[in-house]
């Protein structure tokens, strides 16, 4: 077996999200189980603006901060075993959707009665008009569920990147292509709208699948 060798944070900071999960793996099977926590931590970081964002889909506005960073906490001292930014994110989203129960618990009242933060109101550009979704109540759930199933279906390597730090992390699409390999802030333009239009489309109940 080839010897690992532990990574200042200046290189272990330029990694990618896969090279990370890599250098965890690595660490794990040489028995450095410090190593492979600092390197979750750092990818969990990475994640912070996605964590905030899916967070105040489910929450009251005031108390989204203290609940991301219970999430930031958890995915830290969880034991990550996947081997692949997919998978990492799953899991990511999988403490979100534990922590957020968690909170409702403590609250003692039903999320469906949640109002739906109204992200960007009036700038249809970005989200659209809070959706009513025939035979069911408008909400933060629908909405969940829409960018749910469009994440699966279109936020695939690159294009997850994309997703996460232009849509959910708020970055301009210029920043954004500058840090992927072969990425125009045109594709990154065209990503989002892909993106953006699937969510509209489920919320609309329109179920096909998308290119």
């Amino acid at each position: 077996m080839a010897s690992f060798r532990p990574l200042p944070d200046p290189e272990l900071q330029r990694l990618t999200d896969d090279q990370l999960i890599d250098y965890v793996r690595k660490a794990r099977a040489h028995g450095v189980p410090a190593e492979a926590d600092r390197a979750v931590a750092l990818l969990a970081w990475g994640y912070m603006s996605t964590i905030r964002y899916r967070v105040g889909l489910r929450i009251p506005n005031q108390d989204i901060e203290d609940v991301a960073w219970d999430v930031l906490e958890g995915a830290i001292k969880s034991a990550f075993d996947g081997d692949s930014t997919i998978e990492f994110r799953g899991w990511i989203r999988i403490i979100i959707r534990n922590k957020v129960a968690d909170y409702w618990r403590k609250h003692g009242d039903d999320p469906k009665h949640v109002p739906l933060p109204e992200e960007h109101e009036g700038d249809e550009d970005v989200w659209g008009v809070t959706p009513a979704v025939e035979g069911a109540s408008p909400g933060l759930i629908d909405l969940e569920a829409a960018t749910d199933k469009a994440y699966d279906e279109l936020a695939r390597g690159d294009h997850g990147q994309v997703v996460d730090e232009a849509i959910f992390g708020d970055r301009p699409s210029a920043e954004v292509a500058a840090e992927i390999d072969g990425m125009t802030a045109a594709n990154v333009d065209q990503i989002k709208s892909r993106f953006r239009k699937r969510v509209r489309e489920l919320l609309e109940g329109d179920e096909h699948t998308s290119d």
